[in-house]
C-alpha cells in the first residue's frame, strides 16, 4: 500500500527490481521473524489482544539473529545480537578496500566545476576534533546525512538550488499506552519492539507491542517525584504499547549552519 501510494499520489514508479533490492538489503541485515520464545509476556499480551479484536498481528521481523530477549536495543545490545552497521555493512566495505574516516564532521562537499555537463561532486572537506581539516577525494559522493541534515550539507555546498530540498519532512508522530496487569508482565524480560499490529497499517496506525527497562519506559506515568516513584515500583506489572502515525509530508527543513525546523 506504501509503494502505491508513491506512485498515484507521485507517479512514482518502484516496481521493477524493487522488491529484488529489498530482499538484498535484509540478507545483508540478516532480517528475520523474531521467534515465539523470546518475545517475553509484553509481546505475548499483545498477540492475545489482537486475536481477541479478530486484528492480524504477527512477530516483528528484525535484524537481531540470537536474541536473546535483553531489552536494551536502543542503548546497545549486550550479546551482539543486533544487526548494526559495524556487524552487518562495515566488515564487508572494509574487506572491499573501503577506508572509514571517524571523528570528522563534513563540512561541505567538493565539485569538479570544469566536467562537461555542469558540475559534479569530488569529494568532501572534514573538520576533526583538533580543529584542522581535511579533504577526501571520491568519484562519488553519496550524501547520507538523514532528512535532518542533509539539506544544511547541501546548501552549504553551494548545491541547494532545487526547489524540493529541505521541503516534505515526515516524522510520523508516536503515542505510548500502558496498561496494568495484575499478573507480572516483567517486559524488560523481552524484546523491545516485540510485537507489530498490522490491522490498521494500511490507513497509516502501525501499533507496536514495545516494553523498555523501567528507567525508560517511565515517561508513560504520571506523576513526578514522590508520585512518580510510586508508579515506577509497579512497572512489574506494566505492559506498553506503541503506535505511529504517518503523517502528511508537510515540514521543512531550513537553515544552512544548523538545523531548524518547521513542522
Amino acid at each position: 500500500h506504501v509503494v502505491t501510494r508513491w506512485f498515484d499520489d507521485h507517479g512514482f514508479d518502484v516496481a521493477d527490481g524493487f522488491g529484488a533490492h529489498l530482499d538484498e538489503a535484509e540478507r545483508t541485515l540478516r532480517v528475520a521473524r523474531q521467534p515465539l520464545d523470546v518475545l517475553g509476556n509484553n509481546g505475548r499480551l499483545a498477540l492475545a489482544g489482537a486475536k481477541e479484536l479478530g486484528w492480524a498481528a504477527a512477530p516483528l521481523r528484525r535484524n537481531a539473529p540470537g536474541c536473546r530477549g535483553s531489552c536494551q536495543c536502543v542503548v546497545g545490545c549486550p550479546t551482539g545480537a543486533k544487526q548494526s552497521v559495524q556487524l552487518s555493512v562495515l566488515p564487508d566495505a572494509c574487506a572491499a578496500g573501503a577506508a572509514i574516516v571517524t571523528g570528522a564532521r563534513v563540512l561541505r562537499i567538493l565539485t569538479d566545476r570544469d566536467r562537461p555537463g555542469g558540475a559534479r561532486a569530488a569529494g568532501v572537506v572534514v573538520s576533526r576534533p583538533d580543529g584542522s581539516r581535511l579533504e577526501i577525494l571520491s568519484p562519488l559522493v553519496v550524501v547520507a546525512a538523514g532528512a535532518l541534515q542533509a539539506p544544511q550539507l547541501l546548501r552549504r555546498s553551494g548545491l541547494g538550488g532545487h526547489p524540493g530540498i529541505g521541503r516534505n519532512l515526515s516524522v510520523h508522530p508516536a503515542i505510548s499506552v500502558a496498561g496494568r496487569f495484575r499478573s507480572p508482565v516483567t517486559g524488560w524480560q523481552g524484546v523491545l519492539q516485540s510485537v507489530g499490529v498490522e490491522e490498521l497499517h494500511a490507513d497509516g496506525i502501525l501499533i507496536e507491542a514495545t516494553a523498555a527497562p523501567p528507567g525508560m519506559s517511565s515517561f508513560v506515568l504520571p506523576g513526578v517525584g514522590r508520585e512518580l516513584r510510586r508508579e515506577i515500583d509497579g512497572t512489574e506489572q506494566l505492559a506498553t504499547l506503541g503506535a505511529m502515525i504517518a503523517d502528511r509530508p508537510s515540514g521543512r527543513v531550513i537553515g544552512r549552519d544548523r538545523t531548524l525546523l518547521r513542522y
